[in-house]
């Protein structure tokens, strides 16, 4: 009974064989269901593909209303399901682009080749770009213990902080991690982005500067507002421009004057050039500009009381 029992068992084995054999040939699209699991799904396919096999009557509607039923067509993202039926070849070119995608926006993030293929698989695999393709970078960063220097330490950290800086409002750490790896804030459940960012930091000026809110919902950054008086003051100090920022608490004060009774406003041109002129703390009395003033008014006045000087 039990040598029946194998012989039967093994009979059914070639005739599976042969069968799958048949499918194979009949499905060469499909075969690749025979050759891996993903997941646990493959086994559904499998028998729909046998079943259509066995059957001669079985039309290509029947089988792709079957299809869709399936849990691997419902529950599987349909990019993963294209890199399953891709070729080894198609998938090594994605992986290749997606390496120099990566490398091209994020640099060397990873440090290792081994950690940027994986990951470059990953994102291969689901067909990230955008805005996806950085956050599932930066979140295998952070989740290789990279969070500290390869993601606020990258460019795209210092863009971020850029935005923030353009409201003189400083990002941390924190924040960064959470637009860049798609995470929630430590401590909350909330995934900060880009624009959430934005607003923050709008928020945070509009605490200190409610005046400006009519240009502030125009679009408008205190950086962009800044922009002239920056030019004025490197021009009457005499210095690169790029070393005056808004964010440093003494040069917004073009945006941000009060007056005795406690009122604040933004200065006009002029009165910025005055301001810059008779303030110290801006340190006109040192440059060459301020000795050539100091010359002019010296000789204005020596011509008056009719002296050379």
């Amino acid at each position: 009974m039990a040598k029946n029992a194998k012989t039967k068992a093994k009979v059914d084995q070639q005739k599976l064989d042969q069968l799958v054999l048949k499918v194979k040939e009949q499905f060469p699209e499909w075969a690749f269901f025979f050759d891996e699991d993903f997941g646990g799904y493959s086994q559904e396919i499998r028998d729909l593909l046998i079943e259509a096999a066995l059957d001669p009557n079985y039309t290509e509607a029947l089988f792709d209303r079957k299809y869709k039923q399936t849990a691997y067509y419902n529950e599987v993202d349909k990019d993963i399901r294209a890199w399953n039926a891709a070729t080894t070849e198609a998938r090594n070119t994605l992986i290749e682009s997606t390496v120099d995608a990566i490398r091209g926006s994020y640099g060397d993030v990873f440090g290792s080749e081994e950690d940027l293929m994986k990951v470059a698989e990953g994102a291969a695999r689901q067909n990230l770009s955008g805005v996806r393709l950085k956050n599932y970078v930066f979140s295998q960063a952070a989740a290789m213990g990279k969070s500290t220097v390869a993601v606020t330490g990258s460019a795209s950290a210092d863009a971020i902080r850029k935005i923030a800086a353009d409201y003189g409002y400083q990002a941390s750490d924190d924040e960064i991690e959470s637009i860049l790896t798609g995470k929630p804030e430590r401590g909350t459940t909330s995934v900060l982005t880009e624009q959430g960012l934005r607003e923050r930091a709008k928020l945070a000026i509009l605490g200190e500067m409610p005046h400006l809110k009519p240009q502030l919902d125009a679009g408008l950054t205190p950086a962009t507002m800044f922009k002239n008086y920056q030019t004025e003051a490197a021009t009457l100090l005499g210095v690169d421009p790029n070393t005056i920022n808004f964010s440093d608490q003494k040069w917004r004060n073009a945006l941000a004057s009060r007056d005795p009774q406690g009122n604040i406003r933004q200065l006009s041109i002029p009165e910025w050039r005055r301001e810059i002129r008779t303030n110290p703390e801006y340190g006109y009395q040192f440059t060459p500009q301020a000795n050539q003033d100091a010359l002019d008014i010296a000789l204005t006045v020596a011509k008056a009381f009719g002296k050379s000087i």
